[in-house]
């Protein structure tokens, strides 16, 4: 656990230990991840069902957790953090005889069109899941040339795509297009992004999907990720002002910053933080993308 001002701030699983000496210098490198790497190392070992007609994504999410905590074991500590679902039903099955990933399977179930945010609360180890996202946002938080230590941006087009054309489960042409209809299959574009990039396609091929609207909302999180050109933005600040922990992952803070290229202002996510100690001084590296 890492404590900031005595207040929890992370908590997790040491996983690597490196050890280095020489005649004039010795370290020692410790690697850290938090609750979530535990979830890398369950699996689906039951059969688990779920329909769109009675089971919410939150309570999805927390059975698919807890069906490893309840194993011989598997009890890592992780508790319920939400009293109330999202009030958004969906349809999963996940075969014992699979072996789904519950870490993928919970990113999978989150990944999706109107789908949801979530974190691991590290005070109590609890489960906090957010619809339709977390974060808020935070307009007496501004960061410009007077506290911006460092400036990077990058716009990368490489994985920019106007159609997303999705396959799910099955074999052999889908229906209405010449075959038996055993392959789920499902295709959408977005009009403005076709006319300022042009038509330009992204597969998205998901063979434990064996629903059709299943597919329809991961398509969706998929042309909504890649239909504009990725701007990410990362600024370099210190952590007085405004002072460490007053804003969090998924807020929106203002960006001013007089680019020559491009000049920045307005309200980005934060996306990431880096927390890094040089020269005698705290910083923290944020990760920024356009609303």
């Amino acid at each position: 656990m890492i404590r900031r001002n005595s207040e929890p701030v992370w908590v997790g699983p040491l996983l690597t230990v490196v050890e280095r000496q020489s005649a004039k210098k010795r370290s020692v490198e410790f690697g850290a991840e938090g609750l979530m790497a535990y979830l890398r190392k369950w699996y689906v070992t039951s059969t688990l069902s779920f329909t769109d007609t009675v089971d919410d994504q939150f309570d999805i999410a927390w059975t698919l957790i807890n069906h490893h905590q309840q194993k011989a074991g598997g009890d890592f500590g992780i508790v319920k953090g939400f009293t109330s679902g999202s009030g958004r039903t969906r349809t999963r099955l996940y075969p014992g005889y699979e072996h789904k990933n519950i870490f993928d399977a919970l990113v999978e179930l989150a990944d999706v069109n109107d789908g949801f945010d979530f974190q691991f609360r590290p005070s109590d180890r609890a489960f906090v899941p957010s619809y339709p996202r977390r974060g808020r946002r935070r307009p007496d938080i501004i960061f410009d040339i007077r506290n911006i230590r460092s400036f990077t941006r990058q716009i990368d087009a490489t994985q920019q795509a106007s159609q997303i054309l999705g396959v799910g489960a099955g074999e052999g042409a889908p229906s209405g297009s010449g075959g038996q209809g055993g392959m789920l299959a499902f295709q959408l574009q977005d009009s403005t992004a076709t006319s300022t990039y042009g038509l330009t396609q992204r597969p998205y091929i998901n063979k434990d999907i064996t629903v059709s609207t299943s597919l329809q909302d991961h398509v969706r999180a998929e042309l909504a990720a890649w239909k504009n050109v990725p701007n990410l933005i990362a600024i370099t600040v210190d952590t007085i002002d405004p002072p460490f922990g007053s804003y969090s992952l998924d807020d929106e803070i203002r960006v001013i910053w007089p680019s020559p290229y491009q000049p920045v202002d307005e309200f980005q996510q934060v996306i990431g933080i880096d927390i890094e100690w040089k020269r005698g001084r705290e910083q923290a590296v944020l990760y920024l993308t356009p609303l």
